[in-house]
Formats: structure tokens, C-alpha cells, sequence
């Protein structure tokens, strides 16, 4: 599932910090796991309404472990 995709992505791409140092755009991220940009963007501010995740400097910040289903 593409959820479960995009938490795999963000998961092996940050650092001891939670942060993902690499700025990935929307469309970047959806070419990388095989989803349209819209739905990454729509689970990327889902993701963030639940402060699972945060953006800083136009860099992801995991703030606490993702849901295995969202």
C-alpha cells in the first residue's frame, strides 16, 4: 500500500535525529515509491495534522514512530 510505502521511505531515510536531511520534494517522493504526487501530498498533511511528522527548513522531521496503518 502506498502508506505503508511512503512510512518505509521517511523511516529509512532519517537520521538518529528523525530528521531526513535530503530535501525531497512531493514529486520526488511519489516517483521514488510508485504514487501520484496528490496522494503523497495528502498523506504527507495527514501526517502532519497527527504531529507525526513536522517540516523545518524544508526538511522532514519525524516526531514520533508512524502508525503501521494511517
Amino acid at each position: 500500500d502506498i502508506y505503508g510505502r511512503l512510512a518505509q521511505f521517511l523511516t529509512e531515510n532519517q537520521n538518529e535525529n528523525g530528521i531526513i536531511e535530503e530535501k525531497f520534494t512531493h514529486q520526488e517522493i511519489a516517483d521514488i515509491i510508485g504514487a501520484s504526487r496528490e496522494t503523497v501530498t495528502r498523506i504527507l498533511s495527514q501526517l502532519k495534522e497527527g504531529d507525526f511528522i513536522a517540516k523545518r527548513a524544508g526538511q522532514f522531521v519525524i516526531r514520533k514512530k508512524l502508525p503501521y496503518k494511517f
